[in-house]
């Protein structure tokens, strides 16, 4: 499994400040410590060429326009920033601090994204015609695409996605868990379950985990 060092997020105003980005990949750290990266407005072609293999029908390609720019994650949400409920059967398999969160339904985080708006709002820090939510699936593939147009953000070659993301892979094979039978034979990204987050390289926007 491969290391990647990172450089140190240089954000564009402090934590109680808040403001669009300028260019993508731009980043801004809110008070809660979560790390954002902006994602200007644009278009691109969402779905897949119909021979990219394991295609699903619903992925028909299509120009989409994003007219506002918006804020998304950089990392996965980890186990120790604890901001959303699991239900009491819902355990999750994480287990370091920076493992990513699991087991966290839709509604709970739709929730903890009210939440944050409701607190940033009353202290003044977010502006009246801004919001945390999830993004919807566009925008999600807007971001994860990252202004490329080849299969994946880093190209076509997906012997190179062990680099980019955690999935299950020979690691997992290997384990024989009880699911391990559906995983990859020969690609091996290094972890046999979770990865922390932020061990992969990012896309050319600075997202980590897009894929996996």
């Amino acid at each position: 499994h491969e290391i990647f060092l990172h450089p140190a997020s240089k954000t564009i105003s402090p934590a109680n400040v808040f403001a669009p980005g300028k260019k993508a990949g731009d980043e801004w750290v809110n008070r809660m410590g979560l790390v954002f990266c902006w994602c200007p407005p644009g278009t691109f072609t969402a779905g897949s060429p119909t021979d990219v293999p394991g295609r699903y029908s619903d992925e028909e390609q299509r120009s989409v326009r994003i007219d506002q720019g918006f804020w998304i994650s950089k990392y996965e949400h980890a186990f120790s920033q604890k901001v959303a409920k699991r239900g009491a059967s819902r355990k999750s398999i994480a287990q370091h601090k920076l493992d990513p969160m699991t087991m966290i339904n839709h509604d709970d985080a739709k929730a903890m994204t009210r939440t944050f708006t409701a607190s940033e709002r009353k202290a003044g820090r977010l502006p009246a015609d801004w919001y945390y939510t999830l993004p919807t699936e566009e925008q999600w593939e807007y971001a994860a695409r990252a202004g490329t147009t080849t299969r994946y953000y880093f190209g076509n070659d997906m012997a190179l996605l062990t680099r980019h993301a955690n999935f299950a892979d020979k690691t997992y094979y290997d384990s024989v868990d009880i699911f391990s039978n559906s995983a990859h034979r020969t690609l091996n990204d290094g972890t046999t379950k979770l990865a922390q987050v932020g061990s992969y390289q990012p896309n050319p926007w600075g997202l980590h985990d897009m894929y996996g």
